[in-house]
């Protein structure tokens, strides 16, 4: 009997759990369904973008791929080396043995470094602080010395995020890439943001174009992830794109960040086009960066289908090895990405992977090629023996090599590609060595008739496509001034209008009621029968309600403190190491010097204010309407120890122990509580990243990390000694406290089954039972 007592009581507070969720979780609910809709949506329509045929450029030029090398550029891609000789001192060896050994037998004609040279960071841990240090740089350059590397002929390198910690602008003494970097010394303040490489073959030629898109202020800060494109850089690059364009085969952009990590309003309204508009103009091939880390990171970007471009993130080379061997073949690019340990490499040049067909690329010699075209790089100490080919496992022959002395590691086979003329093929290349064993086999899907392969990877590509500093900003923004808006000011002027009406009275009434029959049913853990509906709309209501009894002070208060953090300075102080001026960090921006710049981690502050101080203090000050759960909690406690006085010590000691309703107990004691260590936990993460940064003086001047929790807990204070006074007058008014003796007073109302002492309209003090 006493099992099936307590089965029913478990499916009783399930199910109390389950109603008492959807009326606390109801706008959360709504917005996950309305997201989920959302991305569901365009999941699907991202797996459809590629499943189609692309257009061909232009007129189909009659070009035949032959067998030989002259039309074959052939390059490597490194990014993210992030070398840190004194925490990190493996990732030195890695570049050593990346520049003197594996660059060596790969012998491409040139490199490039997209960013992130070195980690530009010394602390470990929590920390976020970020500098120069001129020994990482020093590192960099002996080793490409040392190695023959160091050739602005041969390698080509541009600053990412972490090159530019603590780098106030170009001329700064802390810019050691203009001293130290290969392309560094060559550039100026005036053409550093976009600059030009240019390469060609017997019968092409080839662009590369750099954008340095990194903070001109660069903080001390690890949080520099967006990238920037001010007006006049998009200006600089329009007319580097425009000067002879006709004269180059194709134009390949590399910067360190990624499309994702630059903010809408820098990629458009800027110059005299935007990003797409500009790759539609002037024809991209592809967009190679680094930044995000991310393996097999490949996104398709543009303004419509026969006018996109390829964006390919490479993988990092600090903890993963990654680098990007690319080739440009008759005007048809491919490319791997892989590490210094998975040797042999194998790129297949001619025929073309289906799922990087662009419609720029003149993909229709393929079909006219006589020969499939692939480069096996093996070591001097791995030689290979033979190399097989086979199509939808049909072997079509093994293949030899060009006799190509500058590429001697390009391998052709004669073929049909008549053959495979429709849709798409599996082509598959076996590496054999001299004794017969399998070393490497890699497959790759291609098509005659320009039908693509699907990527794979939607979460990558869903991410790759969504601008993350303006989605971070809107959701901050909306969060904040819609809790505001709702939670102070809408129920103030509910009440307004219905004071206005003389229906407050009965409003006020029904909705107390009505709290009190919840905390009746919560505490026998009953289910009250209601449809959803009519859940969401008692939560509107009691929300209204709740939030209409916080006291005009806190209100005012609070609404000063939310427009201070959208005009007001955030943080202040000396924001660069070893330098005095003082600089404003502004929502809106920053101002160092009395120049304003833009400032896009400004969602990294946001993002705590609003998580450890704004959304609790407004729940804090919604508890206000909760308090007669605790005096009727203590009653019911101290209902049994007759005779003992009630001092503060005891009127806390619900909170740290339950008892009877776990609901009213656990809502009513502990996230209170749970609130005030949660703000205390967010003030002092405040103060360590921002006297981690910029250091203790900035932390307590700045209203970040100081003032803006000082009022908040200016507030708590204010608002524990009224919950005080109040706790005093309600055991006074039921004579449950004698005030001159201290001591507890015997209840009147200790019958079990006694019902509620009625409460008249617009009263505010607890009805205890």
């Amino acid at each position: 009997k006493r099992t099936m007592v307590k089965r029913k009581d478990f499916r009783n507070i399930a199910a109390w759990l389950i109603q008492a969720w959807i009326r606390r979780c109801t706008g959360l609910i709504i917005l996950i369904i309305l997201a989920l809709i959302f991305l569901g949506a365009l999941y699907g329509a991202l797996r459809q973008e590629w499943d189609r045929k692309i257009s061909y450029r232009g007129v189909d030029d009659g070009y035949i791929i032959g067998g030989g090398d002259e039309n074959l550029l052939f390059f490597v891609q490194v990014s993210d080396t992030h070398i840190n000789q004194v925490n990190n001192p493996d990732r030195t060896e890695r570049f050593i043995k990346f520049t003197n050994y594996t660059l060596k037998y790969i012998n491409p004609q040139f490199v490039f470094h997209t960013g992130d040279i070195v980690d530009g960071r010394k602390k470990l841990g929590l920390s976020a602080a970020g500098n120069q240090y001129e020994i990482d740089w020093i590192q960099y350059k002996n080793i490409l010395q040392a190695t023959g590397w160091y050739n602005p002929a041969i390698w080509i390198d541009v600053r990412g995020n972490h090159d530019t910690f603590n780098v106030p602008d170009w001329n700064s003494p802390t810019n050691f890439f203009r001293t130290y970097g290969v392309w560094g010394p060559t550039l100026n303040a005036d053409n550093y943001r976009v600059f030009q490489f240019e390469a060609n073959v017997t019968s092409a030629n080839y662009r590369f174009v750099f954008l340095d898109m990194t903070p001109e202020d660069g903080l001390p800060t690890l949080a520099n992830n967006f990238g920037y494109l001010t007006t006049d850089q998009m200006n600089a690059l329009f007319n580097q794109l425009s000067t002879a364009t006709a004269n180059y085969n194709h134009t390949i952009i590399l910067a360190h960040y990624p499309r994702m990590a630059i903010p809408v309003k820098d990629r458009t309204m800027k110059g005299h086009m935007s990003l797409d508009q500009l790759a539609r103009t002037f024809g991209w091939l592809s967009y190679l960066c680094g930044h995000v880390h991310a393996v097999d990171f490949y996104q398709i970007q543009g303004d419509g289908p026969d006018h996109t471009y390829l964006e390919l993130e490479v993988a990092d080379f600090k903890d993963k090895d990654y680098f990007r061997i690319m080739a440009l073949d008759n005007d048809i690019s491919s490319f791997i990405d892989v590490t210094q340990t998975e040797y042999p490499f194998i790129l297949v040049t001619n025929p073309k992977d289906a799922g990087f067909m662009n419609p720029i690329e003149p993909i229709g010699r393929i079909s006219r090629s006589q020969f499939i075209r692939t480069l096996v790089i093996s070591p001097p100490d791995q030689p290979i023996g033979t190399i097989s080919v086979s199509i939808d496992g049909q072997n079509i022959g093994n293949m030899r090599s060009a006799g190509s002395t500058r590429y001697p590691y390009l391998y052709i086979l004669p073929w049909e590609p008549s053959q495979w003329s429709q849709g798409r093929h599996l082509l598959t290349t076996t590496v054999i060595d001299p004794n017969g064993n399998v070393i490497k086999s890699q497959d790759l899907e291609f098509s005659m008739d320009g039908t693509t392969r699907y990527l794979g990877n939607n979460t990558e590509r869903l991410i790759g496509n969504i601008s993350w500093y303006d989605l971070l900003m809107a959701i901050e923004v909306l969060a904040i001034v819609f809790t505001w808006f709702y939670l102070l000011i809408l129920p103030r002027i509910v009440v307004k209008i219905l004071k206005s009406r003389n229906k407050f009275a009965d409003w006020d009434s029904k909705c107390h009621n009505m709290i009190l029959s919840e905390d009746r049913n919560r505490a026998t853990h009953h289910v009250a029968k209601s449809r959803v509906s009519n859940l969401f709309l008692w939560q509107f209501e009691k929300d209204v309600w709740q939030y209409s009894q916080v006291p005009r002070f806190f209100v005012v208060i609070w609404t000063v403190v939310v427009i201070f953090w959208f005009v007001g300075p955030v943080i202040i102080g000396p924001l660069y190491v070893d330098y005095t001026p003082w600089g404003a960090i502004f929502f809106w921006g920053v101002i160092i010097n009395g120049d304003h710049r833009e400032f896009y981690e400004i969602i990294y502050p946001t993002a705590i204010f609003l998580i450890f101080l704004h959304i609790p203090m407004l729940w804090l000050f919604g508890r206000k309407a909760y308090r007669d759960h605790h005096v009727e909690n203590v009653v019911q406690h101290y209902q049994k120890r007759k005779g003992k006085a009630i001092t503060m010590r005891k009127l806390l000691y619900p909170i740290i122990r339950p008892f009877k309703c776990c609901h009213t107990y656990f809502y009513g004691s502990i996230l209170p509580l749970l609130t005030i260590l949660w703000i205390t936990l967010g003030f002092a993460l405040s103060m360590y990243f921002v006297s981690d940064i910029f250091g203790v003086a900035c932390a307590f001047v700045s209203p970040f990390s100081f003032y803006l929790y000082l009022v908040a807990y200016i507030c708590i204070i204010v608002f524990a000694i009224q919950e005080h006074r109040f706790l005093k007058r309600a055991f006074q008014r039921e004579k449950l406290y004698d005030h001159k003796e201290r001591r507890a007073v015997p209840m009147v109302s200790n019958i079990k089954g006694t019902p509620p002492v009625q409460r008249s309209p617009g009263a505010r003090h607890a009805a205890v039972v």
